[in-house]
């Protein structure tokens, strides 16, 4: 028996209204209509996130307008510790670590992508066989913890023992054993090339990894058009993975104002240990080493916590003049 359009239709409304008024089932996934599962499993991470993570940072935050030891009774004093920041003749450290760390990231950033890029030129060459041999041993060194980074190169640039120095004076580039660790630029120095070395393969793995996306067409294209394979990596890929660059630039100024075990490994153990903290005259004295010094070796909790905020404010700050630089005022 065939039936109308409308009959069908008032069939199917008649239907759903009935199904409409049935009460949820409640059994070990859905209770009035609401889904478990997806809590359930997030359950933990966010759990573990409040905390350890968000009491954290609401703890040092409080902390932060106290002068506390540690062990005593916590006594407010507004933004005392704030303030501290501003007055040069109450703590110059401060002021010293920003300088150093705008230093080390002068003077080891540009080296390292320079380094970054020009190998990622010949990698992505057709005519080198095997890439993926050369970027694990690019990697390698990243895989090393900072502890045995900090050690292995208090050995190497070792006064009297070290390998740096008895290679200059077989080659004869010198004549007499170089004191790096005697003066805060030779600390510079080693630290510098202490980053480059140990942060070079991932700055090459995500170089690497971008350059791979570039599209061929483009490529092909600005070849046919003349463009030499110099002019196509400037002009073509280099602009392409923006993105990318950014990216290790924002990471790599985080990094370097948060770097403690390296440094504090350099120039406390090895056989050039026994130098002051943060190097010869405190050449190398990071943000990080700062808070901790005040943290746990002064038990100023009060201090080292605002100081922890005011680092988060400048990697902030640094982070998006950087970002408003490389893109020119445009969203990524």
């Amino acid at each position: 028996m065939k039936t109308t359009y409308a009959e069908d239709r008032a069939v199917c409304k008649e239907g759903r209204g009935a199904a409409d008024t049935r009460r949820p089932e409640k059994n070990g996934r859905k209770i009035s209509g609401i889904k478990l599962a997806p809590y359930f499993f997030c359950a933990p991470f966010f759990i573990t996130y409040c905390m350890f993570t968000l009491f954290s940072m609401v703890f040092t935050l409080a902390v932060s307008f106290t002068e506390w030891d540690g062990f005593g009774k916590m006594t407010f004093n507004g933004f005392a510790n704030y303030l501290r920041f501003f007055d040069y003749s109450a703590d110059p450290r401060f002021y010293q670590s920003l300088l150093n760390t705008f230093i080390l990231v002068i003077c080891t950033m540009p080296v390292g992508i320079f380094l970054a890029l020009f190998l990622c030129y010949f990698l992505n060459k057709k005519l080198i066989g095997k890439k993926h041999i050369f970027r694990v041993l690019y990697y390698l060194p990243a895989l090393m913890t900072p502890v045995a980074i900090g050690l292995l190169w208090s050995i190497l640039f070792d006064y009297e023992n070290g390998t740096v120095n008895k290679v200059l004076l077989a080659l004869g580039f010198i004549k007499e054993n170089i004191y790096w660790m005697g003066s805060a630029w030779g600390c510079r120095f080693v630290l510098s090339v202490l980053i480059v070395w140990s942060s070079f393969g991932s700055t090459v793995l995500f170089i690497s990894s971008a350059l791979a996306s570039v599209s061929e067409s483009v490529v092909e294209a600005a070849t046919i058009d003349g463009a030499g394979p110099l002019t196509t990596y400037i002009k073509i890929c280099m602009p392409a993975i923006r993105d990318v660059m950014v990216f290790i630039i924002i990471t790599g100024l985080i990094n370097s104002f948060q770097m403690y075990d390296a440094p504090v490994l350099l120039f406390s153990s090895g056989p050039s240990g026994g130098l002051p903290y943060g190097g010869t005259d405190r050449g190398c004295l990071t943000m990080l080493m700062l808070i901790m010094e005040e943290a746990f070796t002064n038990s100023h909790y009060g201090y080292a916590s605002a100081l922890s905020y005011g680092m988060f404010l400048v990697i902030g700050l640094f982070s998006f003049v950087s970002m408003k630089l490389m893109t020119g005022g445009e969203e990524l």
